[in-house]
């Protein structure tokens, strides 16, 4: 009767997380997430100092700059500026210039902006494959438990068949021995 009793207690366990509202994966919670170790120039990122204002300003101007510059819009804007040429050709040196000079201050400033994105994404990532990991252990810890459970209602038919067939098996000589 071992099975009953660790069967019930994981129906109670689920009956109690689910149904009362409890946080279903208790293991789960962010406080209890350690911090993300990453590399900050050279040191570990919970060792790294708070930015600054100014650093994060740099940060939110080349995000927006690289998502303003990466839009639809600003393609269909430059290949405008670039056919410009053809309607006043006797202002193509200047245009080239100012192509030139565009080209100089995107550059860097959308691949500053596309590591800021990318680092944005493994922080991300990190966490999240944190969390799938936990989630699989509590999964196994159910599955094993589970496992454990079956195993037991097995037993224990299987028990109630042997107990049912001897029972049987006697009531069966017993008839034929009064016949």
């Amino acid at each position: 009767m071992r099975a009953r009793s660790s069967a019930k207690d994981f129906f109670k366990l689920v009956r109690s997380h689910f149904h009362r509202g409890a946080d279903p994966l208790p293991r789960l919670r962010p406080q209890e997430a350690p911090a993300p170790r990453g590399l900050h120039r050279g040191r570990a990122m919970k060792d790294a100092p708070q930015a600054s204002i100014m650093s994060r300003l740099n940060d939110v101007l080349a995000i927006r700059i690289t998502m303003l510059v990466g839009s639809i819009w600003a393609f269909y804007a430059f290949v405008i500026f670039g056919l410009t040429p053809i309607l006043w050709p006797e202002y193509e040196t200047e245009i080239l210039y100012w192509s030139n000079f565009l080209q100089l201050i995107f550059l860097p400033i959308i691949t500053v902006g596309t590591a800021i994105l990318s680092r944005n994404s493994e922080r991300r990532a990190v966490e999240d494959h944190r969390t799938i990991r936990r989630e699989f252990a509590l999964l196994q810890d159910a599955h094993e438990m589970l496992g454990t459970s079956l195993r037991e209602v097995a037993a224990d038919v299987h028990e109630l068949l042997v107990h049912a067939n001897s029972a049987g098996a006697a009531g069966l000589s017993a008839a034929s021995v009064a016949s």
